[in-house]
């Protein structure tokens, strides 16, 4: 009777999703690029033998980086000196 194959280490694992990454990160596709980087990191977390996965974890850390930049660009302003939040009027019907 046959058997079934071995499920794939989590080191496996990792380096499929670590190939994934890195191949996402050429074309552009950032957030799943994120993604699979994260997941990686989490299944091998003391994996740095590849300056490919170097370069991948680089590209996902600038990109992040630049959105959390963009955010702050985006986001309102603190009240200036002598400023005031705006007061709701009360209707009254």
């Amino acid at each position: 009777m046959p058997t079934a194959p071995a499920p794939p280490s989590e080191q496996q694992l990792a380096a499929t999703l670590r190939d994934r990454a890195s191949d996402d990160c050429k074309k552009g596709y950032l957030p799943e690029c994120l993604d699979e980087t994260r997941a990686a990191q989490a299944l091998d977390p003391d994996y740095s033998g590849d300056p490919r996965w170097e370069e991948t974890r680089s590209t996902v850390s600038d990109w992040v980086a630049g959105r959390m930049k963009q955010r702050e660009r985006l986001a309102k302003p603190p009240l200036g000196p002598g400023e005031r939040p705006l007061q709701r009027e009360r209707r009254i019907h």
